[in-house]
């Protein structure tokens, strides 16, 4: 009699313990993607969820986004082709009155400098920031690549993308990273600030093509084009761009 009642707890327990183990198909707990091993980041199915810093994400996300980055600078530099064509269609405009100019541009273009958009005190920029404005050859640039996760820094004024697969500094710094925490950190300008001088003669002139979701332009007649961050980078500590990269290029044009 003791035997059974000795067994009948056993098995009870056991019961008990199988039914506290997850089942098969079920998800683990969300895990930090720094506890996990070498391995674990290259087998475990692109459906674990993990956390990198606040965001949480899967790991076929991560994964994706990883193998997207390798092919950034292409992007770029066809993305600055288009914008480039996009804003020879736009309206010249008078920086004092704003009205629109008819014809084409004349004067002298300001060109910003290539340190402008290679970073600022918190770190470098992305390589695939530089290559868009090198290519764009205005006066004021500012560049995200589609589909990319970021968060706002409102500290610097910066966007940040994280890539948690890369934990090699050289690797980093070689795509114009910034290691943080262990993972390769890539800035984007979330604003700018171009200053010049207007010169003495008429006030200058400009072409601007800047998505509205992004970036809020002013332009100043005494020497200065800002843009600040827009409704989208504002709307949540994380935000993702759509199928497309999106820019703010901006030329001005300083008359006799």
């Amino acid at each position: 009699m003791i035997r059974r009642w000795l067994w009948a707890v056993a098995l009870v327990g056991l019961t008990q313990a199988l039914g506290a183990a997850p089942r098969a198909g079920t998800s683990a707990a969300v895990r930090p993607f720094s506890a996990l091993s070498v391995d674990e980041r290259a087998r475990l199915p692109d459906s674990t969820q993990v956390v990198v810093g606040k965001r949480t994400a899967t790991l076929g996300v991560l994964r994706a986004e990883h193998v997207r980055r390798q092919s950034r600078i292409t992007a770029a530099s066809a993305a600055a082709t288009i914008a480039v064509s996009a804003l020879a269609s736009k309206a010249i405009r008078n920086s004092a009155a704003g009205s629109i100019i008819l014809g084409s541009p004349t004067g002298t273009l300001v060109v910003e400098p290539a340190a402008a958009y290679s970073g600022d005190g918190y770190g470098p920029f992305a390589n695939d920031v530089r290559t868009f404005c090198k290519a764009a050859h205005a006066t004021l640039c500012l560049y995200y690549p589609s589909q990319t996760s970021f968060w706002l820094n409102q500290g610097t004024h910066d966007s940040e993308d994280n890539d948690p697969f890369i934990t090699d500094a050289g690797i980093c710094t070689s795509g114009g990273g910034l290691m943080i925490g262990g993972n390769c950190d890539y800035i984007y300008p979330a604003e700018h600030i171009s200053q010049f001088n207007p010169g003495t003669g008429a006030p200058f002139t400009y072409k601007a093509d800047c998505d509205p979701n992004y970036w809020k332009l002013t332009v100043d007649p005494h020497g200065a084009i800002v843009a600040k961050a827009g409704p989208k980078p504002l709307s949540s500590w994380n935000w993702s761009t759509g199928a497309s990269p999106v820019s703010c290029v901006v030329s001005a044009y300083l008359q006799p």
